[in-house]
């Protein structure tokens, strides 16, 4: 059987994997729909020599029909290599996920004193300080700036906590820690017109690391949990900032 115009489209879609979809019965008001049938596959007693009957089918149908297979495999071979660049992607995408989740955030928190002329920075594993240790501050601040009224000045503090917060999809490992604290620092060193920058303890300076501040001084010497706990330290610190007397 030849095929008529509307039956080489609808093979045409087909191939090509597009599903085609006629209502069961006519809309109200619409024209009637116009099922045109596909031509019938053969069976497999019609393929019998003896008894099947057959067209001969045109030239233009035998096109068609060597048309209409290299499609089909065209489309197949497409399909796996979009099948094959999908499965690529996933698992980069996968992989890069498993390594955003298991870079955990680093957390710590600091306190940052104006006291004085100075400003000072030490860790506080509790967000918090004692009240010895504000004290100490404000009588290293008063040694510092040859004036005793300081020491009576309670210091301001303001505190620096990391993580800000706990959205994974940002960066909150070492290094956007360390970036951040050098912010908060440099605003508040601009703001604050101070003498320099001191940082009281180890845990402090690592947190800190090679910062690019713009400074006057920055400086370093022992925690104020340290003195405290062990009184003959203060004659290490004393030697660490006696430099920094009258400031500058």
């Amino acid at each position: 059987m030849i095929a008529t115009e509307e039956q080489r489209r609808i093979l045409y879609l087909q191939a090509m994997d597009i599903p085609l979809y006629v209502s069961r019965a006519d809309c109200p008001g619409a024209l009637p729909t116009t099922r045109v049938p596909l031509p019938q596959s053969p069976t497999p007693a019609d393929t019998t020599p003896a008894t099947r009957v057959t067209d001969t089918p045109a030239p233009g149908d035998r096109a068609l029909g060597s048309r209409l297979a290299e499609m089909a495999d065209v489309a197949k071979r497409e399909d796996s290599a979009t099948a094959a660049a999908i499965t690529v992607a996933t698992t980069a995408e996968s992989t890069s996920t498993r390594t955003t989740s298991t870079t955990e955030a680093v957390r710590f928190s600091l306190v940052l004193f104006r006291a004085g002329r100075w400003l000072w920075l030490e860790e506080t594993p509790d967000g918090t300080l004692a009240s010895d240790q504000v004290q100490l501050v404000a009588a290293m601040a008063a040694a510092l700036d040859n004036t005793v009224a300081s020491a009576k000045v309670k210091p301001v503090t303001s505190q620096f906590k990391w993580p800000p917060h706990n959205n994974a999809q940002f960066d909150l490992g070492d290094e956007a820690a360390r970036a951040g604290l050098e912010a908060f620092l440099q605003r508040h060193v601009d703001d604050s017109g101070c003498s320099g920058l001191i940082v009281l303890g180890e845990a402090a300076g690592l947190r800190l690391g090679e910062a690019a501040l713009s400074v006057p001084v920055l400086a370093r010497t022992l925690g104020t949990r340290d003195m405290i706990m062990q009184p003959t330290l203060k004659k290490q610190v004393w030697s660490d900032l006696k430099p920094l007397v009258g400031g500058l």
